[in-house]
């Protein structure tokens, strides 16, 4: 049987309410199969074609223009004023994140100047409110000026795009961003690094939290 052809546009399930084109495909490259232009079969076959052309997302941290590069299934989001744009999940919480990021909290504000330790704060101290969280600077900071995203993990800067950086320890104290605890657990010596734009842009809505906190007495500083 050698005239069967798949011409798109064909929609086929991917997943519920996501459709993809199958592309022009002769029956030889997909071996003794009986097709349909309908049913189960074409929606498995779909998935292999396009699936070992094409990826079905992009990875956390890399580029995009808008959110359906970075998922099809509209759970990621696209930071566009982050250099070249910056794929990532907002909201997440520990272990949540693909295995290629790490969920990372920001914080937009520092409303105290009180004291803390973040490796012992709510395990052998509470310098903080309730309604606080102590940051790694080593300053309390409102929870309501937190925010979460998932952020592509790193060992050196080489791993990281261009215009971006490898945050170790240091440079998450200094330009912000730090790496969700373990439920009740410190957080540990060694801080998951990960790669954030080198110039965080005044513009930047997600980006400029990737930035370091700020007190609201400052004018905001989201640049080093």
């Amino acid at each position: 049987m050698e005239g069967l052809w798949l011409a798109g546009p064909t929609p086929v399930c991917a997943s519920p309410g996501v459709y993809m084109t199958l592309p022009l495909v002769s029956a030889p490259m997909l071996g003794s199969l009986r097709l349909r232009p309908t049913g189960r079969l074409v929606c498995a076959v779909a998935l292999f074609v396009v699936g070992s052309g094409a990826g079905c997302g992009s990875e956390i941290g890399d580029e995009c223009t808008i959110p359906t590069d970075c998922s099809p299934q509209g759970d990621r989001i696209c930071d566009t004023t982050a250099p070249a744009g910056y794929c990532t999940v907002a909201g997440c919480d520990y272990d949540t994140c693909p295995e290629e990021a790490v969920c990372v909290r920001f914080f937009s504000v520092v409303m105290t100047d009180l004291p803390c330790d973040p490796r012992a704060e709510d395990i052998t101290t509470n310098d903080c409110t309730a309604d606080e969280i102590c940051t790694l600077a080593g300053t309390c900071a409102p929870l309501t000026a937190e925010s979460r995203y998932c952020m592509r993990t790193c060992s050196s800067d080489s791993d990281c795009r261009e215009r971006y950086e490898c945050r170790t320890e240091a440079d998450m104290m200094d330009h912000g961003g730090q790496p969700v605890a373990p439920p009740g657990e410190p957080l540990p010596d060694n801080l998951q690094r990960f790669c954030a734009p080198e110039e965080i842009l005044p513009e930047s809505t997600v980006a400029a939290s990737f930035g370091p906190p700020v007190h609201v007495s400052s004018p905001p500083a989201f640049s080093k």
